[in-house]
This record gives C-alpha cells, sequence and structure tokens, in this order.
C-alpha cells in the first residue's frame, strides 16, 4: 500500500508539474526569454527531462522552472543527451519539497567558449600517475613530461590558445580538486565525510574534474561574452542559495497560475514549414515529424508516442513538431 501511494503522490507532483511548466503565466515568461516558438520547444524538452527523471518529480515546480529560465537566458540545452545544462535535484530522496537546481555542464562551458568566435584551442585532460606537470614561476605556463605508469589521476589540465595569440594553461592537483568539491558541492556529506551516493562527484570525480578545471580556468584566465561570465564563475554558495531562493519566492504558486494552454502564434502548417520540408498533405503521424529530422525518431531516447504524449503533457501534432524542429537546431544528436 505504501508503495502505491508514494507512486500515486509522484505522479500527482508530476502533473502539478506539467500544469505549471504549461501555464500562460510560466510560457510567457519563457517566450519573454527566447521566442514564442523555441519557449513551447524548450519548455517540452526540460518536462522530458523531468518525466524521465523520479528524482526531479519530488521537486517543486518553482525550483524547476527557475533552474530552465537559467538555462534559457544563457542559450543552453538542459536535455540530458546535450550535457550542455542540468537540472539537479538536491534534497533527501523521498522528502517533500525537494528544490532542483541548474547546473551548467561541460558541453554547456565549452558550447559558451566556443561561440565567442575567440579561441584557437582548448584542450582539457586528466593526468595520470607517471605524468609530470612543471610550472614556470616566471611566465606562469605549465609543462607536461614523463609517462604514464598507472591509472590513477593525479591531477587536472587545462590548455588555451586565443586567436590574437594570447595562451594560457591551468593546473589543479587530485587532493586541490578534492578540497575544492568538498568545499562547494551540495553533494559533499560532511558528516560522513563523502560525496552523495548516485551524485555526479561520487559517480564521475574525473569528468567533474575536468569539467571544473576548464571552467575555472577559462572564467579566470580566458574570454566569454559578458552575459555569460557569472555563469561560468558562480560557485554553489550559502549567498547564492539565498538568492535562487528569493527567485523562486517571487515565482507565482501553483495555485496562483493562469490555467489553460498557452496561446502560440505558431501554427502547425509554420511548423512544418520551419523544419524545411515540403508536404502537400496534412501530417498525421506523428512519429512522420520526428524521422524527418532524426534518424529513426530515436533522439529523443524513445519512440513510443504515448510515452511522448505522457512526457510532455501535450499530445499535439505542433508540440512533437516543435520538440522535433528544438533536436534539429541541435544537430540532431544524442
Amino acid at each position: 500500500m505504501t508503495n502505491k501511494l508514494e507512486v500515486n503522490e509522484l505522479k500527482n507532483n508530476h502533473n502539478a508539474i506539467v500544469k505549471y511548466a504549461k501555464s500562460q503565466d510560466i510560457m510567457q515568461r519563457f517566450a519573454d526569454i527566447m521566442g514564442d516558438k523555441n519557449a513551447r520547444a524548450y519548455v517540452s524538452s526540460v518536462l522530458i527531462a523531468v518525466g524521465q527523471s523520479p528524482d526531479l518529480q519530488e521537486c517543486t515546480p518553482q525550483s524547476i522552472v527557475v533552474s530552465a529560465m537559467r538555462a534559457a537566458t544563457l542559450k543552453l540545452s538542459c536535455d540530458p543527451a546535450t550535457k550542455q545544462a542540468h537540472i539537479v535535484p538536491f534534497g533527501k530522496k523521498g522528502s517533500k519539497n525537494r528544490r532542483a537546481q541548474f547546473i551548467i555542464g561541460y558541453k554547456g562551458i565549452y558550447d559558451m567558449a566556443v561561440r565567442t568566435g575567440k579561441y584557437r584551442y582548448i584542450n582539457d585532460m586528466p593526468i595520470y600517475e607517471g605524468e609530470i606537470v612543471t610550472e614556470d614561476r616566471m611566465t606562469g605556463m605549465h609543462s607536461l613530461s614523463g609517462m604514464r605508469s598507472g591509472d590513477g589521476v593525479i591531477g587536472y589540465f587545462l590548455y588555451f590558445e586565443m586567436l590574437n595569440g594570447f595562451k594560457k594553461t591551468f593546473y589543479m592537483t587530485h587532493e586541490e580538486m578534492l578540497a575544492h568539491a568538498m568545499e562547494y558541492s551540495p553533494s559533499w556529506d560532511a558528516f560522513k565525510s563523502k560525496f552523495y551516493p548516485g551524485s555526479a562527484w561520487a559517480d564521475e570525480f574525473v569528468k567533474m574534474g575536468c569539467k571544473t578545471v576548464i571552467r575555472l580556468g577559462l572564467g579566470r584566465y580566458g574570454y566569454f561574452d559578458p552575459y555569460d561570465v557569472a555563469a561560468i564563475t558562480l560557485e554553489p554558495s550559502e549567498e547564492n542559495d539565498t538568492l535562487i531562493a528569493e527567485l523562486e519566492s517571487e515565482m507565482p504558486t501553483v495555485e496562483d497560475v493562469t490555467e489553460g494552454v498557452y496561446e502560440s502564434e505558431s501554427t502547425e502548417e509554420k511548423l512544418i514549414e520551419s523544419l524545411g520540408f515540403e508536404k502537400e498533405e496534412p501530417v498525421h503521424d506523428t512519429m512522420w515529424a520526428l524521422q524527418m529530422c532524426l534518424p529513426d525518431g530515436r533522439a529523443l531516447g524513445f519512440v513510443d508516442v504515448e510515452e511522448l504524449k505522457r512526457l510532455t503533457g501535450e499530445g499535439d501534432m505542433a508540440e512533437a513538431i516543435t520538440i522535433a524542429i528544438n533536436y534539429k537546431q541541435m544537430g540532431g544528436k544524442q
């Protein structure tokens, strides 16, 4: 009986999140950020991520929407397949009113740097046992020597060069990386002196180390568009948590949002035209729209039309095509 009650509660939570995100008030906020057509596709991709994560379904609708809006303002996708930005649940599993937070991904940092058009090379790598990193105290540049002798990672290295000739290296030892993660990551359990099971730092420490070294190195010495700098250099902290909590408190409650479907200016015909295809007859098959953009329609991680409807909370043809457009613009890659 308990399990059935938990499942029903999770389903109700998911439905509340879908209703909240699809409300006129929230959709209008996303439309103000990224335009009418893109807003619908973006919110749908967020709901797909939520629908596939029971942990996110335990989070408050406000925290999920605020996280998604922060990613949208940086023009980053929250779809886990893109690895640009992540909506990550925090708080004890199974507890009520868990909160989600926006975490920029490795690919998001890299893409934000590349789109400035100012970099010639960006390369980050783990340093293994046997390899030696030496710093020139005069120039601040690091050199790599020695031969790898084991699988243990002893540090994290970044090299970048800009088109104007400026070049820089940045290095952190494994101990420095661990200390950084312990200080700033919400997933560190100080009482048990370990990262929470299932967290990124617990399961993929090396990948998180590479992401951190590129974020800190480019954030300190490289170049990002001024609007993006805050997101790159932002560290989780009590002050920032308070700021995010204030943003969430300013959002309307689930009860206050305007009910009803957001009225989009996009029509099915306009959406099909924006895909770049010509079709004289009306589209009757949802999967046709997806398959025309993506091989086998597999970019969403499934081919079940009913599942698509359940996750997005709206199964109309125009909605399916807007999702397809969103993925097509990202190259149709998983």
